[in-house]
């Protein structure tokens, strides 16, 4: 037996959509319906058709997931692969060795300069 979300279409009206009951009685393929959900919204319906596939819906991608780190692409990985090509980073502490500024440039800050860079609107993050 499945249960699942079927859309059947109309000639002159808008779909029905159906929560069904499906099994087999030797060869044939007998069908009930539980319930019409055609005028529900369009997430709810997607998320009742996600969970009765064994799936989990979340209210919002932030519960759902926790971002621990996230590595360069793109542009920004063309950036910092630029930055250590010209020694940037070398070019910060020699400047802190001959009496310079007090300046260390690291891979986090490096990031956020190249970030600053491409995108100069952005407002900053902390980190």
């Amino acid at each position: 037996m499945a249960i699942y979300v079927e859309k059947i279409p109309n000639r002159n009206s808008p779909p029905a959509i159906l929560i069904r009951k499906a099994w087999r009685e030797g060869k044939r393929i007998r069908r009930q319906t539980l319930a019409n959900i055609s005028k529900l919204p369009p997430s709810a319906i997607a998320s009742i058709r996600t969970i009765l596939k064994g799936g989990v819906v979340f209210e919002s991608l932030e519960r759902a997931v926790t971002l621990r780190r996230a590595l360069p692409h793109g542009h920004v990985a063309a950036v910092l692969g630029l930055c250590g090509q010209l020694c940037l980073h070398r070019t910060r502490s020699r400047q802190r060795d001959r009496g310079g500024p007090r300046v260390s440039l690291t891979a986090g800050s490096c990031g956020r300069r190249a970030g600053r860079a491409i995108a100069p609107n952005t407002p900053a993050r902390p980190g």
